[in-house]
This record gives structure tokens, C-alpha cells and sequence, in this order.
């Protein structure tokens, strides 16, 4: 009798087992189902960043810093910042690009302040001044330590623009047809000459003008300006300024100027901080890279 007794309690403990077993199991396909479901994939953003600089050549070192910073951004975000170069007039002429950006038609620029500072005054100083800082590296303590960046990204908010960074690079020089030996030789001449430098000689008698670097070396040619505010020597090189100029101004009246990155601040804001801090870390690699090419003007 006991041993009965025990084996019915040994076959019930055994069913009972069994019956919560298979209540925990899934149904057929029900763990499959569970396997299949994945996270949505993450948005990627295709931007156009248009430069105001022409395709990649030996006188336009912009255009591999340029590429860089594309570079490291896509690789950052394994493809969520998906950005597409392109070169001046491609989409809009290189003297619109700051309203193209303004007004979203262009998410991006690379561009000289020259090209702005029509538009807000902040720009001439983005751009540097003359007979200031002694190299770029002091224009970078400028933007970064001294809080100037934080000024010129206030003003630009006003144009519905976010001011990713300034990239301080070499100095700019004068070429000219014609010697300038005293103050009293800049008058009657014509100079390609921008911002603040170009106020200073304005001032000084020579009536300055603003062309594209690829309507200088036509322009000397043909005698339209008598002179040109360009990179340092090896840029004017590169330009082959020194076919259709003879005479260099020393010392060089700009040690510094700058270059920028624009962002249209409602594609800005649209993006998660994640995306935004590779972009930050994008501008630092684009200035690392600019800076490295420094001793080739």
C-alpha cells in the first residue's frame, strides 16, 4: 500500500513537471517571429557641402582638408553623415553660397569670410586683421581660447546659419605690376583685396576690388587690376602669379587669415548630439589637416 501511495505521488510530481515545462516554452514560430523583429536602421543624412574653392589642384590645398573632414565624419558615424562635395557653380555660383545656405538650399559651405562679409560685419574679422597676429596659431587662440568663435556664432545665428569652425591658415601677400616702395605709390592702383586690409589700402589711395581666385591671373594678365592679395609664396606660385607680376610687398601685411565651415542651423538642429559631436570632431580634424599644409605656402 505505501509503495503505491508513492508511486502515484511520483507520477503526479512528474505530470506536473511536465505541464509547466511546456507552458514556458514558446509556441511554434513565436521564437522566430521574436528573433526576426530588429531595430529600425538609423536615419543617415546626405548633405551637399558645396566649397568656394575648384576641384582638388596644387594651388588649392583647401580641397584635401575639405575631403578629410568629409572623410572622418563618415567614417565616425559608419554612415549616418553621408555628405557629397561639390565645387564652386555646381550647384550656385561661389558668390552665393553663403545665402544658398541661409535659406537651406544648401546644407553646407567651405568658404573665405570675403565671401560674406557683405552680409555681417563679424566677417571682417573672421577673415583677420592686418598688421596683427604674427601666424595662424595666434589666430587660433583668437577663435578657440579667447571666445571669438562664440561672437562670430551668435551673429551668424541671426542668418539662420550655424558657424561649425574657423580653420586659421597661412598668411596672405601682395603681388603687383608695379613697385610699392612708400605709402604714397598704393594711389591710383587697382588691387584685388579683400576686408580690412583692403579699407587700409582704400585709404592709403588704391581702389580695391573682389574677384574669385580663378579671375586673378586673367585679370594681371590683361591689366584689368595692377595687383593681387593672395596666399603666401608658394600659393602664388602655385596660381603661377609670378608669370604676370614682378614685385612682392614685404613684410607681408596679413600673418593670418581664416577659413570657414557653414551649417544651415535648421539641418543643424535637426541633427542628434551624437551626430553633431562628430561634426565638432570633423572641424577639429579639418583644422588639424589645414594647419599641416601651412608650410607649403
Amino acid at each position: 500500500m505505501t509503495r503505491k501511495i508513492l508511486w502515484v505521488l511520483v507520477s503526479s510530481l512528474l505530470v506536473a513537471s511536465l505541464v509547466l515545462a511546456s507552458c514556458g516554452e514558446a509556441a511554434p514560430g513565436e521564437q522566430e517571429e521574436e528573433e526576426e523583429e530588429e531595430a529600425p536602421p538609423a536615419k543617415v543624412y546626405k548633405w551637399r557641402i558645396q566649397s568656394v574653392w575648384p576641384a582638388p589642384a596644387p594651388a588649392y590645398f583647401q580641397s584635401p582638408s575639405l575631403e578629410a573632414f568629409v572623410d572622418y565624419c563618415r567614417r565616425a558615424s559608419n554612415g549616418r553623415l553621408d555628405f557629397q562635395i561639390f565645387y564652386p557653380g555646381m550647384i550656385v555660383p561661389a558668390v552665393e553660397s553663403f545665402e544658398a545656405v541661409s535659406k537651406g538650399v544648401l546644407e553646407m559651405t567651405h568658404l573665405h569670410a570675403a565671401y560674406w562679409m557683405g552680409k555681417e560685419l563679424v566677417g571682417g574679422l573672421v577673415m583677420g586683421l592686418p598688421y596683427t597676429f604674427s601666424n595662424y596659431k595666434e589666430m587660433s587662440v583668437y577663435f578657440y581660447e579667447l571666445g571669438f568663435i562664440d561672437i562670430v556664432r551668435e551673429a551668424l545665428a541671426e542668418h539662420n546659419i550655424y558657424y561649425l569652425g574657423a580653420y586659421p591658415s597661412h598668411h596672405n601677400t601682395l603681388l603687383t605690376t608695379k613697385p610699392i616702395r612708400k605709402v604714397e605709390d598704393f594711389k591710383g592702383l587697382k588691387l584685388r583685396a579683400l576686408g580690412l586690409q583692403a579699407a587700409v589700402w582704400d585709404k592709403a589711395g588704391a581702389s580695391c576690388v573682389f574677384l574669385p581666385g580663378p579671375d586673378i591671373y586673367p585679370s594681371l594678365e590683361k591689366g584689368v587690376i595692377d595687383g593681387s592679395m593672395w596666399a603666401g609664396p608658394g600659393g602664388l606660385w602655385a596660381m603661377g602669379f609670378h608669370e604676370v607680376t614682378d614685385y612682392l610687398l614685404t613684410p607681408y601685411p596679413q600673418m593670418a587669415t581664416s577659413l570657414d565651415v557653414l551649417v544651415n542651423m535648421d539641418k543643424w538642429n535637426e541633427l542628434p548630439d551624437d551626430l553633431k559631436a562628430i561634426m565638432e570632431g570633423g572641424a577639429a580634424n579639418i583644422l588639424s589637416r589645414r594647419q599641416q599644409h601651412n608650410h607649403l605656402y
